[in-house]
């Protein structure tokens, strides 16, 4: 059982209004902007059982500016399915993995500290370090790479199918204890993770709001999860994206349902991102980030066979050999604001690489 002191949300904030979710603000990294603005919501409520008429915002939402200063960019660094793998241990000695990452980071974000770095889930389960970090007394555990991200900085993670194998207790207490940054998944009910896993976050980088929506596949999942339920990813989405999109400037899916049912239909189930980009308007999302299938997709840049209903797909392997690096394009829409009245939004455009 969690304490309130270990919830990264203040629970009086919380308002109860069924059909409605709430952006709050997140406790252990909060930063305010100098227009008193907040770096980093997320995004609480049920948005799986009902209808989502609207997300009621921080009283100073307001305070965010209404349009962009120009001309504007966005980077993103992201990974998926670590499975562990701070380094790699092989018969030569050990290979750096995630200093490597941080060192590439720390370049980026010295000539651009508004860099986002994600994870798109299965960050654990696959490596020695998971099994001398967690021991048969699941008291004492260390979630090696939730402790690892933490140092590096990573912005968010989504929830993988195998971030569940050791159990939704272990997880949340992995959360509370190891990880400095917010869990998503909108599609996964479980009642012992719905204070320490949300259905999306929003920060604002540059000026830009940008809501990221976490999802889990319901494909492979261990006799350990027999108490939670991953509803279907599509109608969770398409409810979820058009009231993010009123309180935000850019969405990206962060997803780990694998890249397609077409390329491994057994380890993707019923949807994969080629699926859910099919399944929403076209150019609602901004990009899918995706894990759970290992692709590595892009390597020199967006190819236009990931570009699905207007919506780019990435994603960067596994078990840290590649990083994804993702430029986002902004312009103002035509009224010169980031989001108008009429549901327009920002010009966006993506480029990658790993």
């Amino acid at each position: 059982m969690l304490a309130l002191s270990d919830l990264p949300v203040e629970q009086s904030r919380l308002i109860h209004d069924p059909g409605a979710l709430q952006l709050v603000p997140w406790l252990r990294n909060t930063i305010l902007l100098r227009r008193n603005t907040f770096r980093l919501c997320v995004v609480v409520g049920d948005a799986v059982s009902s209808p989502i008429g609207h997300i009621h915002v921080p009283y100073d939402w307001h305070r965010v500016p209404a349009s962009l200063p120009g001309p504007t960019h966005l980077t993103i660094l992201h990974l998926n399915d670590l499975h562990g793998h701070i380094a790699r241990l092989t018969p030569y000695g050990t290979q750096p993995i995630l200093s490597r990452i941080a060192w590439y980071r720390r370049q980026l974000r010295a000539s651009d500290p508004g860099v986002l770095m994600l994870s798109a889930g299965d960050d654990t389960v696959g490596s020695a370090f998971d099994s001398l970090l967690w021991p048969d007394n699941e008291d004492n555990t260390v979630h090696a790479a939730y402790r690892s991200y933490r140092a590096l900085g990573l912005d968010a993670a989504a929830v993988g199918n195998h971030d569940l194998d050791h159990g939704t207790q272990t997880l949340a207490r992995a959360a509370a204890c190891d990880a400095q940054f917010p869990l998503l998944s909108a599609n996964l009910v479980a009642p012992e993770l719905s204070q320490v896993v949300y259905p999306a976050a929003v920060f604002i980088r540059r000026g830009i709001r940008i809501g990221v929506i976490g999802l889990t596949t319901p494909a492979r999942q261990s006799a350990r999860t027999d108490f939670i339920r991953i509803a279907p990813p599509e109608p969770v989405l398409n409810r979820l994206v058009p009231a993010l999109r009123e309180i935000c400037d850019v969405i990206i899916v962060l997803s780990h349902l694998g890249f397609s049912t077409d390329s491994n239909p057994a380890e993707t189930g019923s949807v994969g991102d080629v699926e859910l980009a099919q399944s929403v308007p076209a150019g609602s999302i901004d990009l899918i980030i995706g894990g759970h299938s290992h692709h590595v997709l892009n390597e020199e840049c967006l190819e236009a066979a990931n570009v699905v209903n207007g919506i780019p797909i990435v994603q960067a392997g596994a078990n840290g050999r590649f990083l994804g690096h993702v430029t986002i394009m902004l312009e103002s829409s035509a009224d010169g604001s980031k989001n108008s009245h009429d549901g327009s939004k920002p010009v966006v455009s993506v480029a990658e690489a790993h």
